[in-house]
C-alpha cells in the first residue's frame, strides 16, 4: 500500500489539470424568481484523475455550490461567511453547470431576512470543510426557497469520502502529530492534493490542516465506545408528537376565537384558515406545500390570544414544525422562543390552571418538533441558556404532560450538544435537575425512561458528566430492577459507564466512524 501512494505520489507533479471545456453560461431568459445552483469543481479536474489512486474511490469532483435567485448568486465560505456574487463568477473553482433546482414564491425581500437571520450562524468561524461548509449553506437555501434540498451526490460527497478505508489507513501514518501543532509534519509533498493547485482554497485557506483535523476528530474512538452498550449508543432520534388533532374538532375553536382577533389580523387569518384546514384533512402532510408566511401568522395569532385561547393555535404550531417548508421559517427565527417566554413569564411558579398547562405542554412539543428540520439543532443550540432556565421548573411541575413534554425537550436537547471533556454549565442544570426526579421514584414510566435516556446521552463520551452523576447519588439501581426493557436497558447502560469512570479506565484510539445507527422509534 506504501509504494502504491509512493508511486501515486512521485507521477502526482506531472499531472496538471486537464483541458477544461468553455464555462457554462447563465441562461439569458429566467424569471428572478427560478433558482439555480451554480455548481464548480475546486479540484479543477484533479480529482477526477487522482482520486482512485489516493482514496480509493472515485471522485469526480470538489464540489463548491451557489444559489443563484433574483440575479444574485449567493454562496458560503471560510473567510466572508455569507457573500454575493454576479452569477457564474467564482473565482477559485471551475464552473461546471447551472443546475434549475425550481421557481420560489418567496419574495426577494423575505430571503434577504432570511440571510440576514442565518447569518451568524453562517459565519466564517463555523465553517467545516467536512461538515457545515458551502454545500450545507445552499442546502439550507434550497430548503427555505423550494422545499426540497440539493442533490445528494453534492450534499453526501465529504461523509462518502471519510468512509473510504484506504483514506483511514492513510491517516493512521499521521496519528502522532496534532495537525494544528506549530510544526506539523510536512504533508503536501507526499499526499496527491484533490484541491486546486493554487496555495488556497475557496475559503481563503490552506486546506491540508482542516481536512486532516476534521478527518482525525472524525475518526477517534472514545473510550466509552469501547464499551458494549445495551441502547444509549443506539439513541439518535429526536423525540417527536406527531398525533393530528380532529378537524371537527379544533375548526370550530379556532374559527370561535379568530372572529374575535383584532380587524387586521381577521382577514388574512380566516384565509390561512381555509389553508390549514386542507391540510388538515390530508393529515397534516409534511410536504403539504404551506406558504411561507403563514407560522409566523399563526404565531401572531396564539401571542394575541388570551391564555385560555392559546392552545388550538399552538397545537396547528406544533404540526407545523413537522411541515418541511415550515420548520425552516419558525426554527430560523426568533418568534418561537418570543411566544415562549410570553407564555413562560411566571417558569418559578408555574400556573396550575389547566389551560396554562395545555398551553405549556404544547409549546413544548413545538419546540421538540422543531428538531425534526435541518435547522432544529441551531433552534436548541441557540437557545440553550433559556431552555436552562425554564426547563428544571417545568420538569418539576405537577403535571405528567407538562414533565414528559419538558423531559421530552430536554433530550432533544442532548443529541445536538457538542461532545467536550468539561461539562457546561448548562449540563450540569440539566443534570441536577433529571437526577433529582428520578430519585423521586414517583415518575411515569415512560417519563422515568425519557430522563434515563437524557442521562445516558448527556453521559455518553462525556467522562466529567458521568463523574458529575456519581457525586450526585443517581440511584441507577432501582431501575436496572424494572421489568420494562427499555428501563432497564438505559438503566443498566448508565451503570456501566457510572463504574467505568469510577475505575477510571481510558482507551482512546484511532479507529473508523460507525455507521449510522438505527432508529429506535418507529
Amino acid at each position: 500500500y506504501q509504494r502504491r501512494v509512493r508511486d501515486t505520489c512521485s507521477l502526482s507533479h506531472m499531472l496538471q489539470p486537464p483541458p477544461t471545456s468553455p464555462a457554462p453560461l447563465f441562461p439569458s431568459s429566467v424569471a428572478p424568481n427560478d433558482i439555480y445552483l451554480a455548481v464548480y469543481d475546486l479540484s479543477r479536474g484533479l480529482a477526477r484523475q487522482l482520486s482512485q489512486a489516493f482514496i480509493g474511490m472515485q471522485v469526480d469532483g470538489i464540489w463548491h455550490t451557489g444559489i443563484v435567485v433574483y440575479g444574485k448568486e449567493y454562496y458560503f465560505g471560510g473567510y466572508d461567511g455569507i457573500s454575493n456574487i454576479t452569477p457564474g463568477t467564482f473565482a477559485n473553482g471551475t464552473l461546471v453547470q447551472f443546475l434549475k433546482l425550481g421557481s420560489t414564491e418567496v419574495t426577494e425581500i423575505l430571503f434577504l431576512e432570511y440571510l440576514s437571520g442565518i447569518k451568524q450562524r453562517f459565519c466564517a468561524h463555523n465553517y467545516n470543510l467536512f461538515h457545515f461548509n458551502c454545500n450545507s449553506f445552499t442546502d439550507e437555501a434550497s430548503v427555505f426557497l423550494l422545499g426540497k434540498q440539493i442533490p445528494s451526490y453534492i450534499r453526501d460527497l465529504p461523509q462518502e469520502v471519510l468512509k473510504s478505508p484506504m483514506l483511514q489507513n492513510l491517516l493512521q501514518g499521521f496519528s502522532g502529530f496534532s495537525p494544528l501543532s506549530p510544526n506539523p509534519p510536512s504533508i503536501a509533498p507526499s499526499v496527491p492534493q484533490l484541491v486546486s493547485p493554487s496555495t488556497t482554497s475557496a475559503t481563503g485557506i490552506n486546506p491540508s490542516v482542516p481536512v486532516l483535523d476534521a478527518v482525525l476528530k472524525a475518526t477517534t474512538k472514545h473510550s466509552h465506545q469501547h464499551l458494549t452498550l445495551q441502547l444509549i449508543d443506539q439513541l439518535n432520534s429526536p423525540l417527536l408528537f406527531t398525533a393530528v388533532p380532529a378537524v371537527e374538532k379544533i375548526l370550530p375553536r379556532l374559527q370561535t376565537f379568530i372572529s374575535s382577533s383584532s380587524p387586521d389580523l381577521q382577514k388574512e387569518a380566516r384565509h390561512g384558515l381555509s389553508i390549514c384546514e386542507e391540510w388538515l384533512k390530508q393529515k397534516a402532510d409534511n410536504m403539504f406545500s404551506l406558504p411561507v408566511d403563514l407560522p409566523l401568522l399563526w404565531v401572531r395569532l396564539a401571542k394575541e390570544r388570551a391564555e385560555s385561547e392559546k392552545y388550538p393555535f399552538l397545537d396547528i404550531l406544533r404540526l407545523m414544525a413537522l411541515n418541511k417548508h415550515a420548520n425552516s421559517m419558525l426554527a430560523n427565527g426568533v418568534e418561537v422562543v418570543e411566544l415562549m417566554k410570553s407564555i413562560f413569564s411566571e417558569t418559578t411558579h408555574p400556573s396550575q390552571e389547566k389551560t396554562s398547562l395545555w398551553n405549556y405542554t404544547l409549546i413544548l412539543k413545538l419546540a421538540c418538533n422543531l428538531s425534526s428540520g435541518d435547522n432544529g439543532h441551531q433552534f436548541l443550540i441557540k437557545n440553550l441558556k433559556y431552555f436552562a432556565d425554564i426547563i428544571p421548573n417545568l420538569v418539576a411541575v405537577d403535571d405528567p404532560s407538562v414533565k414528559s413534554a419538558a423531559a421530552s425537550l430536554l433530550f432533544n436537547i442532548s443529541l445536538v450538544l457538542p461532545i467536550q471533556t468539561e461539562a457546561s454549565d448548562e449540563i450540569v442544570t440539566f443534570l441536577s435537575s433529571i437526577v433529582h426526579h428520578l430519585n423521586t421514584k414517583s415518575l411515569v414510566e415512560e417519563t422515568a425512561f425519557i430522563m434515563l435516556a437524557t442521562v445516558g446521552k448527556l453521559c455518553y463520551m462525556r467522562t466529567q458528566s458521568v463523574e458529575l452523576v456519581n457525586v450526585l447519588g443517581l440511584e441507577v439501581d432501582f431501575y436496572t430492577k424494572s421489568s420494562t426493557k427499555k428501563v432497564h436497558q438505559a438503566a443498566s447502560d448508565i451503570h456501566l459507564l457510572m463504574n467505568f469512570e469510577k475505575n477510571g479506565q481510558h482507551m482512546d484510539t484511532l479507529n473508523q466512524p460507525s455507521e449510522n445507527d438505527n432508529d429506535l422509534y418507529d
